[in-house]
Parts: structure tokens; C-alpha cells; sequence
């Protein structure tokens, strides 16, 4: 069920880290919809459903770099081309992480959550946080899709045996379609 191969965590055949990430991805953006909606709130309902959020993003988040940290470690064991864009996929993230958890305790130990200087630097955090999320989920991408990290190649698994693999281009896959089409 759960497997590694050549450094990658898969879960019945997909790979983990990539799978799970939509979950904390979509709690920290969809927060920012939540704090504009508290601007507009006065009783702070909506501040305190952007700070739950924004947990739920956190704890989340710190699961899912701990499979990618496993995964990172994967690539730097076979020594992977795809290793400097892992760091740097890595670093935002980390960025990420430690921009909602400073909005986080910003929003907890502020005297009022839904004045002042406070409200002002927690959503400010926690919007810099989904900016440099946004930044890092292109670079897990560019992991996927340009250095095929969890991918098949032309029905070989990329584990990374060989680095003259490459995806399937356009012009390939189109071909394929075309004759699989004709099939039909």
C-alpha cells in the first residue's frame, strides 16, 4: 500500500507528497478570502473561521513537509538533477510555514482580533504567506513537470535510473492519441 521507491513515498502507486498537498494548499488561500470577508465583519465571525483555517493549513502543512522532507532526502541520496529545485521548493515552503504560523500567533495573543496594528501585520503575514505559497506550489510543478518527479515516462516509472529520461513531449502524445483514437 505504501511504498518507496528511489526515494519517493507512494501511496497505492501515486506518489504521496504531491497527492496530499492540495489540502493545506486550498485552507491557506481560501483564508485570505476569509480575512477580506472579516473586514467587512464586525463582530469577528469570520476573523476566527480565517484563524481556524489558517491552523488547519498549519497543521496540515507540517504533515505534508515532512513526506516531501523524506522525499527531498530521496533526491539528494541518488544525487538528482532535480535537487536544486527541490531546495528551492523547499525553502518557500518553509517560508510558508513559518508566515502562517507568525499570523497565527499574531491573531492569538492580539488583544483585539478584529482591530488595529494587530489585524493589520496578521493579515499581512498570512497574505505574504499565500503569495509565497503560490510561488512554491509552481515550483513543486516544475518537480512534476519539468524533472518528472512521480511520473511515468513512456510506461517506465521515473525513479531516477536514468537521467536521459524525459516526458512524453507534445508532439508525441498527440501521435499516441491519434493512433489510439484510430484504434477505437
Amino acid at each position: 500500500m505504501i511504498e518507496r521507491r528511489d526515494g519517493i513515498t507512494y501511496f497505492l502507486g501515486h506518489p504521496m507528497h504531491a497527492m496530499m498537498t492540495d489540502l493545506p494548499v486550498a485552507l491557506v488561500a481560501v483564508a485570505v478570502l476569509w480575512d477580506i470577508a472579516a473586514i467587512a465583519d464586525s463582530d469577528g465571525v469570520w476573523a476566527d473561521i480565517a484563524f481556524w483555517t489558517l491552523a488547519a493549513g498549519l497543521g496540515f502543512g507540517l504533515l505534508i513537509a515532512a513526506g516531501g522532507l523524506l522525499d527531498f532526502f530521496g533526491l539528494v541520496e541518488r544525487d538528482s538533477p532535480a535537487k536544486n529545485s527541490a531546495i528551492w521548493h523547499m525553502t518557500a515552503m518553509v517560508v510558508v510555514l513559518a508566515l502562517v504560523g507568525a499570523s497565527l500567533a499574531v491573531r492569538y495573543t492580539a488583544a483585539d482580533p478584529i482591530a488595529g496594528a494587530d489585524r493589520i501585520l496578521a493579515y499581512a503575514l498570512s497574505w505574504a504567506g499565500a503569495a509565497a505559497l503560490a510561488v512554491g506550489a509552481w515550483l513543486g510543478g516544475e518537480l512534476v513537470y519539468r524533472h518528472g518527479i512521480g511520473q511515468k515516462f513512456h510506461g517506465h516509472e521515473n525513479d531516477a535510473r536514468s537521467t536521459t529520461m524525459s516526458p512524453v513531449d507534445d508532439e508525441t502524445w498527440r501521435e499516441e492519441q491519434m493512433t489510439a483514437g484510430r484504434r477505437r
